[in-house]
């Protein structure tokens, strides 16, 4: 008989920082400066048992589960200009939050038949995983130049996958 689990638990915090200049036209620029905090933490559960029944069955257990929860917020200042002539085209910046949770499960059973002494053998495998993502996403954009009302939105993502696998080779 064996048996073993592991836990595991991760928290992520970085800050990602993008500056770019385009050339848009000869004498226009897009200038970008855009950053983001990605923040998540991540709960992670495997576990499994093994039985041999006799010399030629073995059995085997396996599952996992895994939480993850994000929360990553964006802003993206955009200004399209004439260098050198003080011209100004637009200015604005734009914020997104990206909220949610993404939940696995998973779960094996594993047989094993020994069929003779050369090593030859026949493995039976049936698998369940179960996956979730739930993502909120708000978005809005403030216009500093021209001076215009803020537009946005939000939105939902969800999705749920039930896979099923059986193999025996």
């Amino acid at each position: 008989f064996t048996s073993y689990f592991n836990l595991n638990y991760s928290r992520r915090k970085n800050l990602e920082e993008i500056k770019t200049d385009r050339i848009l036209a000869t004498d226009t620029i897009l200038s970008q400066d855009a950053s983001t905090v990605y923040t998540s933490n991540v709960y992670y559960f495997g576990y499994g048992l093994g039985y041999e029944l006799n010399k030629k069955w073995n059995l085997s257990y396996d599952g996992r589960v895994s939480i993850t929860d994000f929360n990553n917020n964006t802003d993206n200042r955009s200004i399209i200009n004439k260098p050198g002539t003080g011209l100004l085209f637009t200015d604005n910046t734009t914020q997104v939050n990206n909220n949610g949770i993404s939940n696995l499960l998973s779960q094996s059973l594993n047989a094993k038949y020994k069929i003779d002494s050369a090593g030859s053998e026949w493995v039976s495998d049936l698998s369940y995983t179960y996956s979730r993502n739930n993502t909120d996403q708000i978005f809005k954009t403030n216009y500093d130049f021209p001076s215009l009302p803020p537009t946005g939105g939000n939105g939902n993502s969800l999705n749920n996958r039930h896979y099923l696998t059986a193999q025996s080779d």
